[in-house]
């Protein structure tokens, strides 16, 4: 009686890219005379744990930054270091988005790059954007790295080519592989604590980036006829 289907995550809809024109515009991604890559690190990508581990060294940085020197230096690419996670203040404080935990995990490696001064072409999306901006503006990157799994799967399902970065330290979570097989980019999961596994997995999307586009837009579908067999199934055992 068990059943394997996929996370209803995949059938997120983004904004309609005619409602955020201003908003690429100021995050600088109408510029279209170099492609670009989106990039999104947390607390998990790390060799040391725990996740919420703060303040971290500049040297913990180092495998990610030579990744996104990489990308600028050796592919030719602008890359978007971004968050995908944000944070509210403690009740009773009114609601509202504020940077959360993985802003500042950026910031500190934007700071890390420009201590090392090689990656030339790197910009922060400082913007506190919603769940459906966040994905509006990922479908914009021609090549996706992302450290968060829903971070991956917003690239993925919309056929963005997506390098995942693994969790650095235990517990690992099988969940990461997991999406990757279910997409079909298993061999695009890098581990951090393997050294150039993620530069070599970034190189190698980036070179197959219009034929991994195509699988997407074959396999793509199909994880969502399994992502909507939730619904049904819940609607039958409700019956």
């Amino acid at each position: 009686n068990v059943v394997s289907l996929a996370c209803p995550s995949f059938l997120f809809e983004p904004k309609q890219i005619s409602e955020m024109e201003s908003l690429i515009e100021e995050i600088g991604l109408n510029q279209k005379d170099k492609k670009s890559f989106g990039f999104i690190l947390c607390g998990w990508n790390f060799l040391e744990g725990p996740f919420d581990k703060w303040p971290r060294s500049d040297d913990s940085y180092i495998p990610f930054a030579e990744a996104v020197e990489y990308i600028t230096e050796k592919i030719g690419a602008r890359v978007y270091l971004m968050s995908h996670s944000n944070g509210f203040p403690v009740p009773p404080a009114p609601f509202e988005l504020i940077h959360g935990r993985d802003y500042y995990v950026i910031k500190q490696l934007e700071s890390v790059l420009k201590k090392r001064g090689i990656a030339k072409d790197f910009h922060v999306v400082e913007q506190v954007l919603d769940a459906w901006q966040t994905k509006a503006i990922i479908s914009q990157f021609d090549v996706l790295v992302s450290g968060r799994i829903h971070g991956a799967v917003a690239g993925l399902s919309q056929c963005v080519p997506t390098v995942v970065i693994d969790y650095g330290h235990e517990p690992k979570a099988h969940k990461l592989r997991g999406f990757a097989i279910e997409s079909g980019v298993e061999q695009f999961v890098a581990d951090p604590a393997i050294k150039g596994d993620l530069i070599e997995k970034i190189q190698i999307c980036w070179e197959k980036k219009d034929f991994l586009r195509q699988e997407l837009k074959q396999q793509i579908p199909l994880v969502r006829k399994k992502s909507e067999e939730n619904f049904l199934a819940l609607k039958r055992i409700i019956e």
